[in-house]
């Protein structure tokens, strides 16, 4: 093996080393070359959060409610991905969950092929107060060359359960 051979070696395994530990986008459900959507729900310590449900994977939504003593963090990722031309995405997503009166986000970004796909994240505190929600996302999807736009909807339910312990 060559010394450049060595050092290529090392620079790869020292970047997957560094990507180990990231959360990969969910694979999106539809057509490939159409607009598509994905998205992952965690909890837990900001440095450490765990993953609790995501767009391809049919475990339920599960969190547990915070404490005024023992607040729990909640993060919400959506990923956009390109169709077959720039696509252009509006809407919003809400998280009924986040905090007392739940979180809206408003979406508007581009996504270009060839790209990875564009991720949009809100966060905060998981409701006190334990019941059923939603994670809802409604989205207009645009692409360069297509007249009409392409429109979707989703909604997840989100149990809160009481904290344990």
């Amino acid at each position: 093996m060559t010394i450049r051979s060595v050092v290529l070696a090392a620079m790869l395994c020292s970047s997957c080393a560094a990507s180990a530990g990231r959360t990969v986008a969910p694979q999106p459900s539809g057509v490939t070359g159409e607009p598509r959507a994905s998205w992952i729900i965690s909890s837990g310590p900001v440095d450490s959060e765990t993953v609790i449900c995501r767009s391809d994977d049919e475990m339920p939504c599960v969190l547990e409610a915070g404490t005024g003593a023992r607040a729990k963090n909640v993060t919400v990722s959506v990923y956009l991905y390109p169709a077959y031309g720039k696509t252009s995405y509006k809407g919003a997503f809400m998280s009924d969950f986040i905090g007392d009166k739940g979180h809206e986000t408003k979406v508007d970004y581009d996504s270009v092929p060839g790209k990875l796909p564009v991720a949009t994240t809100t966060y905060g505190l998981v409701t006190t107060t334990p019941g059923e929600y939603e994670f809802r996302m409604a989205l207009f999807a645009e692409v360069e060359g297509r007249r009409d736009p392409f429109q979707f909807e989703q909604s997840v339910p989100v149990r809160v359960v009481p904290t344990r312990g």
